[in-house]
């Protein structure tokens, strides 16, 4: 199996950033919070035993601490360019380790430069005489700050791993969410092209029944198919559409139920004002009509009159379709057919918990399908 590398500068992940623009502004600012702190600290010393020699000027200090910033910008990004194969990821400690002690090596010599800059104290060379003449003393005094700078060197690093990590697992959920866009939008697209069919079958069969029956009114029928599928086409590419516009789809379907049916069929529509300016998933009434039509008249010559009611509030609309089922009709839920199907499914794949539907025969004989949706309009969106 071929072992993969990890590429430490490109844990950033999502392109939008370089490596060196993320240590500017990641290790500098870390840098600068030590430089204060130090100050701080120097200032606080001065104050408690003003009469006592404090050595180097708070300058040396500052100028030191400038002089280190570039070296440990350079020893951060050689370390995050190294690759290193998942397996020995392992080898990034002693790497790091070196480094770090290697960039607190060079505190000393950053500090004796600048406090011969600062200070006037001799230069740099008369003391890397006197460490190789009495290296003990020296090295005694370079080691405590050897350790510190250490620590900050290895923090420097986790801070920038971390930052850069968090970029890497931002950058993966975009690409996540985006899929899960993708997918939700094709699962939609796949259960529009499933609708579509379904409903154009039982259209088609209407018409077929009426050519030689009626063929005035199978002309009637075509023309109002025609109609609806223009809709449907115009509403391809839109996720949602106002209620009032998803009415004009129902009007069409019982346009062409009427013109079966003829006065067996009528429908009484209330829809309040706010509930029409609601965004709804296109041919979402639809196959609830078809079910109560489809339903209501059973295998009888029955009449069937469908009561379609939506109210909104801030928060919620609420639809409800009811119908009476004939008495030789078992009570029990007729929501099982393709339509309706479709429909749950489609309700799941956009709206998820928020949506709810139900659909109950009432004692009474009378059968009911109630819809709740959130409520968003096109201003709002």
């Amino acid at each position: 199996m071929r072992r993969k590398n990890i590429d430490l500068s490109r844990l950033g992940g999502d392109g939008n950033m370089r490596p060196s623009t993320l240590l500017l502004i990641t290790v500098v600012p870390y840098w600068c919070y030590m430089m204060m702190w130090r100050m701080i600290m120097y200032s606080f010393f001065n104050a408690a035993e003003p009469a006592v020699d404090s050595g180097p000027s708070l300058g040396v200090y500052y100028i030191s601490d400038l002089l280190l910033l570039p070296v440990l910008l350079l020893f951060c990004r050689i370390a995050l360019s190294i690759k290193v194969s998942e397996r020995r990821l392992w080898w990034l400690i002693p790497l790091h380790l070196l480094f770090g002690f290697a960039f607190a090596a060079l505190r000393e010599p950053a500090f004796r430069l600048a406090a011969h800059w600062v200070d006037g104290e001799p230069p740099i060379g008369i003391w890397w005489h006197e460490l190789l003449v009495q290296p003990r003393i020296y090295l005694n005094l370079w080691g405590g700050y050897a350790v510190q700078y250490a620590v900050i060197y290895t923090t420097a690093i986790g801070l920038l791993s971390g930052v850069l990590l968090y970029r890497r697992w931002r950058a993966a959920e975009r690409r996540r969410l985006h899929l899960e866009a993708v997918t939700v939008r094709a699962q939609l697209h796949a259960l529009r092209m499933q609708l579509n069919p379904h409903f154009l079958f039982n259209a088609l069969h209407l018409v077929t029944s009426l050519i030689d029956a009626d063929p005035s009114n199978a002309k009637r029928v075509v023309v109002r198919l025609g109609s609806f599928l223009r809709r449907v086409l115009d509403e391809h590419e839109r996720d949602q559409i106002r209620l009032g516009e998803e009415l004009e789809f129902v009007e069409d379907y019982l346009a062409i139920q009427r013109a079966r049916f003829g006065e067996r069929v009528s429908c009484t529509i209330a829809v309040a004002y706010n509930a029409r300016e609601a965004l709804v998933p296109p041919l979402v009434l639809q196959p609830l009509m078809e079910n109560a039509v489809k339903h209501g008249m059973g295998s009888e010559d029955a009449n069937v009159c469908v009561d379609l009611c939506a109210s909104a509030d801030a928060e919620w609309l609420d639809i409800t379709i009811a119908n009476a089922v004939p008495s030789s009709r078992p009570l029990t839920p007729m929501g099982m057919g393709i339509g309706l199907k479709n429909l749950r499914e489609r309700l799941a794949t956009i709206y998820g918990e928020f949506a709810h539907f139900e659909d109950v025969t009432m004692p009474n004989g009378r059968y009911i399908a109630r819809l709740r949706l959130p409520y968003e309009t096109a201003a709002a969106a």
